[in-house]
């Protein structure tokens, strides 16, 4: 099909192509004859719009020409559609006029059976039962009724006479009228025990007096005063067994004045850092702030921590950045002169072992 539409296409420019050298030729051969260049205009335009006219005319009946295989193949479809409609109709009639199958008929035989022993049976285990679930609290008074009850009324209905006729599958059944008395069982009932044991509980004082819950938060107020004076205790402990071999002993001093501020406020920074020897290397100034920081608290977990290490060790650190002492600040834990020091899970203690490797 696109070969076909790009064929039109060619012959519908070669006919245009002729039809403009053909009114060339008109224009020239008129206006050699009349000398009129007006005539030999209006006539040239004239047969020009003609030829395109029929041109194009010959193209749409091209465009719209089916080829013969086409043609072929949609009558061969309409035909193979009219086959399978003309053979629906012809499954469907057939459907229709099918006979429908006769049911069998039913005979019903005079078996002679002893249906009274069988009943009688099914009657004597279904009491037995009843009482039974009766003694065990199973079920209660009602349903024992209507058990029996139900129990003696299939036995009276086994009982009864019936027609039945062979020929016919309908079987006529006559019920006598049978009186039921249910019988007098003894069923004990269980006592309902409380649900609630300390139900009898009195006696119990609710109230809290007003010198009791004083002291309670006092107790509490003073137990974190002394877990916070503990833990600053500690950490000036450790500064004070660490940090003599690196610095003289008022550097030392300024060193636990500069961190007990630093513990008293996460965001103080000191104006001017302390003195350290040469030994005492960057890699020991973040494993020793890092060590008191990890048992600080979160609020001493981020770039202040890295910020005061710059501020404190400024002589030390002045080659670093202070994103670079947070990024490294737990570079080579095993090394240096102050090794890095994670506290026990629980605990805030030091590990003095490591400063001992270290001297």
């Amino acid at each position: 099909m696109v070969n076909n539409k790009k064929g039109n296409l060619w012959l519908l420019i070669s006919l245009w192509v002729a039809c403009i050298i053909m009114s060339t030729v008109v224009y020239v051969a008129l206006y050699d004859k009349t000398h009129d260049y007006f005539i030999a205009i209006i006539s040239t335009v004239g047969i020009a719009v003609f030829a395109c006219a029929c041109v194009w005319q010959i193209f749409s009946q091209l465009e719209n020409m089916v080829p013969k295989s086409e043609r072929e193949r949609i009558k061969a479809e309409k035909l193979a559609e009219e086959a399978r409609k003309k053979q629906l109709a012809e499954v469907q009639s057939h459907e229709v006029t099918r006979p429908e199958p006769q049911q069998p008929q039913i005979v019903v035989q005079n078996t002679i059976v002893n249906q009274h022993e069988i009943i009688n049976e099914v009657n004597t285990e279904v009491v037995n039962n009843v009482v039974n679930d009766i003694t065990n609290n199973n079920v209660n008074m009602v349903e024992a009724i209507s058990v029996a009850h139900a129990a003696a009324q299939a036995n009276a209905e086994a009982q009864a006479p019936t027609d039945v006729n062979v020929e016919s599958p309908t079987i006529n059944v006559t019920l006598p009228e049978v009186k039921v008395e249910p019988p007098v069982v003894n069923v004990e009932v269980p006592q309902p025990t409380s649900a609630a044991p300390f139900a009898d509980i009195s006696d119990v004082d609710t109230t809290i007096g007003g010198e009791s819950y004083l002291d309670t938060i006092a107790a509490h107020e003073q137990a974190r005063k002394k877990r916070e004076s503990d833990k600053v205790n500690a950490i000036m402990a450790y500064l004070k067994v660490a940090m003599p071999p690196f610095m003289p002993k008022d550097q030392v001093e300024r060193l636990c004045q500069e961190v007990l501020e630093w513990i008293k406020d996460p965001e103080y920074f000191p104006t001017e850092g302390v003195h350290v020897y040469r030994e005492f290397s960057t890699l020991d100034a973040r494993h020793l702030i890092c060590n008191i920081s990890e048992r600080l608290g979160k609020n001493y977990i981020g770039h202040n921590r890295s910020q005061f290490i710059k501020a404190l060790f400024a002589e030390t650190c002045q080659q670093l950045e202070e994103p670079a002492i947070y990024k490294n600040i737990k570079e080579r834990p095993l090394e240096g002169h102050i090794k890095y020091d994670k506290p026990d899970e629980g605990s805030i203690a030091f590990h003095y072992e490591l400063l001992e490797q270290s001297i």
